[in-house]
């Protein structure tokens, strides 16, 4: 055992982002948000981004909290039948050769550049209210 690092809403899938020799990162997906959890109340649209020295894996802290959705995302029903409404990511996957990561999440899908790891951007993002499977 090393140390624990509390995000607001737990883990439901954590990603590794490596960063060269001196740290590596960890993007938190959560949702399910509730109005009766303290915090982690909606919409929860963001991840946890959490670094770690690795030279002293002990310190490690989130250092970030991005909003993923400004506008919100997805709306889901009434205005998207059978579409949920986006909460957050499900999973995130990264190509650190590509500085790319890419987000499967509740709604929508994102493309966000990596190339500096402590402040991920949204590249790209989709919707499909046809074809959508979760």
């Amino acid at each position: 055992y090393i140390a624990a690092v509390e995000t607001a809403c737990g883990s439901h899938t954590h990603t590794l982002v490596p960063d060269g020799k001196k740290n590596v990162y960890v993007y938190v997906s959560s949702y399910s948000p509730n109005e009766t959890f303290p915090d982690c109340k909606p919409p929860h649209d963001g991840i946890s981004i959490i670094k770690v020295p690795l030279k002293a894996p002990q310190k490690a802290r989130v250092i970030d909290f991005p909003v993923l959705f400004p506008d919100g995302g997805n709306p889901g029903a009434p205005e998207n039948p059978g579409v949920s409404k986006t909460t957050g990511c499900h999973d995130i996957t990264v190509l650190p050769s590509k500085d790319l990561a890419a987000g499967a999440c509740m709604g929508d899908g994102l493309l966000f550049s990596i190339e500096d790891p402590e402040h991920p951007k949204i590249i790209d993002r989709v919707q499909d209210n046809v074809n959508f499977a979760f």
